[in-house]
């Protein structure tokens, strides 16, 4: 029996080890990119390679959701209800901070007064901003933060909602002109790794591998 059990731990083991994961990472989404690292690292200390899969927002749910990928590098949980078939690996990576990006005093000073009837932009795909804006009055979903800031520079658009970073990607290749950066976030969002409900025998592992690499880090969880 004790042969047996040895024997079947052997296997197991040896099956993660020899195991590849393919994760979609989301383009244009700096704190996303900001994960990938530590995700990649969880992956490498249980001897499994990990390859990206690199596209829009609004198509890695997709790949990942349908099973076409392993699973998600990180996202909110607010895809959950969306995409039941993606199954959380419960540690916070990173909290990512909305903030309100205008050309206008009024709307950076209090970013949530009146922003529902303003021509407000956002990242298509990004579910919790879409749940964020579900009563506005007139809302654009671009595939990308130049796409969004061009237009916000050009008075197509009101507002954009993205995280904090992403204005710092912007201005190193572009002029951000007029844009500021709201006083005061909108909102804040705790960011989690996804696996698709294929590979739920691995939610284990990985989730104790975070909470290594977290520890060494000397970091808090979500922060």
């Amino acid at each position: 029996m004790i042969a047996v059990v040895l024997g079947t731990c052997l296997v197991s083991s040896q099956a993660i080890a020899e195991r590849t994961i393919v994760l979609a990472l989301s383009e244009n989404v700096l704190p996303v990119e900001e994960s990938a690292d530590i995700v990649t690292s969880a992956y490498a200390a249980l001897g499994i390679r990990v390859e990206l899969v690199r596209a829009p927002r609004s198509r890695t749910l997709v790949l990942s959701s349908t099973g076409q990928v392993d699973g998600e590098v990180v996202a909110g949980s607010a895809i959950e209800a969306r995409y039941p078939s993606l199954k959380r690996v419960d540690v916070p990576l990173t909290t990512v901070e909305v903030m309100v990006f205008t050309c206008s005093e009024g709307l950076s000073s209090s970013p949530g007064a009146g922003l529902a009837s303003k021509r407000v932009g956002h990242l298509a795909g990004a579910v919790v901003l879409e749940n964020l804006t579900e009563r506005f009055q007139d809302v654009w979903e671009g595939e990308t933060f130049e796409e969004l800031f061009d237009m916000l520079k050009l008075g197509r658009l009101d507002a954009v909602l993205g995280a904090r970073q992403v204005l710092e990607a912007y201005k190193a290749e572009n002029e951000i002109g007029c844009i500021r950066v709201s006083d005061e976030p909108l909102h804040r969002v705790r960011l989690f790794h996804y696996l698709h409900e294929k590979n739920a025998d691995l939610i284990p592992s990985v989730r104790s591998a975070l909470m290594e690499l977290t520890a060494e880090n000397g970091a808090t969880p979500g922060q």
